[in-house]
């Protein structure tokens, strides 16, 4: 894998505007979790992610009320997120994973019955570190002021 980087004088078609868009603050927040893993699994052959150890990573991980404060709106100790709630969750995680998928950060997997199909995060995914290293050097901080997303916005 690789990176381009233009500068903004150049003249080629990668710097249209109109063949590039920003991330949302959800899919900021779900690279950065996905990132997480893919540095914990370092050493893995192959970094393939299950909706069940995301789902783990949510309700318990070290960044759950991060990642509850964005995902659902609301940080509840309880867990007790109804299946509307975690509808939500399963549409905005695979929208962001199909176009992870489009740019390369991960790799779909063979479809499953899972709410969200499972996917191997690939190299290119330290992309997004070097994007947001500020931000993962202050994560409590970019989390907190992540403001919420409309509850109309898919991704």
């Amino acid at each position: 894998y690789f990176y381009l980087d233009f500068f903004d004088t150049s003249k080629g078609k990668f710097t249209d505007h109109s063949r590039h868009r920003e991330l949302t603050e959800t899919q900021t927040l779900i690279g950065l979790m996905l990132l997480d893993i893919y540095y914990k699994r370092f050493f893995d052959q192959h970094k393939i992610v299950r909706w069940s150890e995301l789902r783990s990573i949510i309700l318990e991980g070290e960044q759950q009320d991060a990642y509850k404060r964005i995902l659902f709106n609301e940080v509840r100790t309880s867990n007790t997120y109804d299946s509307r709630e975690w509808g939500n969750v399963h549409r905005k995680m695979n929208a962001t994973i199909d176009l992870f998928d489009k740019i390369g950060w991960v790799e779909k997997q063979v479809p499953s019955l899972e709410e969200v199909s499972d996917f191997e995060i690939k190299p290119a995914i330290n992309r997004l570190a070097k994007m947001y290293e500020h931000e993962l050097l202050n994560f409590e901080t970019f989390v907190s002021e992540l403001k919420k997303e409309d509850t109309n916005d898919i991704s």
